[in-house]
């Protein structure tokens, strides 16, 4: 792949996160900050990075991080009668999101 390609590849993952940390953390304003924070930094660290197997290695830790943050994070909210409620959605239980 061309620098032009990982470059448009690396957007695409971030912007992939980005999205993940809206779903996942639907309504929950200071976790999809700390979140935006946390991969923003995490992009930043590795924007020197020249080798294009350590740019494509990253980039498929960004997707993996993503899947992981869908697979298994769930939000659990506290009710009116004091308890917790969570909503389980089917990535959270087989992965497929089918």
């Amino acid at each position: 792949m061309s620098q032009p390609v990982l470059r448009s590849e690396t957007l695409r993952c971030y912007k992939q996160i980005l999205k993940t940390i809206n779903q996942v953390f639907r309504n929950d304003n200071d976790a999809i900050r700390l979140t935006y924070q946390k991969a923003r930094e995490e992009f930043r660290k590795r924007s020197h990075l020249q080798n294009p197997d350590e740019i494509r290695e990253s980039i498929q830790v960004g997707y993996d991080s993503a899947e992981i943050l869908r697979r298994t994070v769930i939000q659990a909210r506290l009710n009116e009668r004091g308890n917790y409620e969570a909503k389980i959605q089917t990535e959270n239980i087989d992965g497929s999101g089918k």
